[in-house]
C-alpha cells in the first residue's frame, strides 16, 4: 500500500490543484509516477495507490508550499483514491469530525 502522495513544487509530473466544495468536503487529481500512463504499474508507487484503491485504504495527502532547502508542506488531509485515468489518481477527501475524544 502506499501510506502518503505529496505533490512537489518542482515536479515533473503534472498535477492539479485541490478543489474545496462549499461543504468543505475536497476531492484532488495527482499524476502517477512516470510520464507514460501505460507504464503505471513498472512503478511500485503506482502500484501502491492501485492497491490502496482496490482495497479502499486510505492515504495522507500533502503539497509542497516553499522550495528546498527549506521545503514546507500544506497537509491536506486523509483521503481515499477513487479512481484512476489517463496518468491521473482521483483522490476523495475523508471528512473528520473534529475534537479530541477525553475519557
Amino acid at each position: 500500500y502506499a501510506l502518503s502522495v505529496r505533490k512537489n513544487l518542482d515536479s515533473p509530473y503534472l498535477g492539479k490543484e485541490r478543489v474545496t466544495r462549499p461543504d468543505g468536503s475536497w476531492s484532488f487529481a495527482y499524476y502517477q509516477e512516470n510520464l507514460d500512463p501505460t507504464k503505471r504499474d513498472s512503478e511500485y508507487t503506482n502500484r501502491g495507490l492501485m492497491q490502496c484503491l482496490n482495497d479502499k485504504v486510505p492515504v495522507g495527502v500533502m503539497v509542497q508550499v516553499t522550495p528546498k532547502p527549506e521545503s514546507r508542506y500544506r497537509v491536506l488531509g486523509v483521503a481515499m483514491v477513487t479512481g484512476w485515468e489517463g496518468g491521473y489518481f482521483f483522490f476523495e477527501g475523508v471528512m473528520i469530525e473534529s475534537g479530541v475524544r477525553r475519557d
